[in-house]
């Protein structure tokens, strides 16, 4: 069995929770999709809608969940969106069209500073535990 190292610097560890969260949204995806049909297919709602369809789908799933512990979706790992597992694929900048250079340094400057906090927060964390 193979030893999950720890992350060595704050963009690994932001990779890191970034993957995961990614994950779980992918499943719940999954999950969605597998319960409501319509989330298989395109469909024709106008754009404005759209969101608001997903939105209330989930909320009608969480309501099934909560008043119906026993329904259970079945959902096989075959059945899940791909989700890259490289470290290569989770390091690579993303390329999106329609954003300014402006914008996109904004953003990067955002993203590293919130890597940054997580890095202090982790450290922290670590030191309390005496690792």
């Amino acid at each position: 069995m193979a030893t999950l190292s720890r992350p060595q610097n704050a963009k690994e560890l932001f990779n890191l929770r970034h993957s995961s969260l990614r994950n779980a949204v992918e499943r719940i995806f999954g999950i969605v999709k597998k319960r409501f049909k319509m989330f298989r297919e395109a469909n024709d709602f106008p754009i404005k809608f759209q969101g608001q369809i997903a939105t209330a789908i989930c909320v009608l799933h969480n309501f099934i969940r909560t008043h119906d512990p026993e329904d259970i979706v079945n959902l096989d790992d075959a059945e899940l969106e791909e989700v890259p597992r490289s470290r290569s694929a989770l390091v690579q900048e993303p390329s999106v069209v329609g954003i300014s250079a402006c914008e996109a340094r904004e953003a990067a400057e955002r993203r590293d500073r919130i890597a940054e906090d997580m890095w202090v927060k982790y450290q922290a964390v670590l030191r309390s535990r005496g690792r």
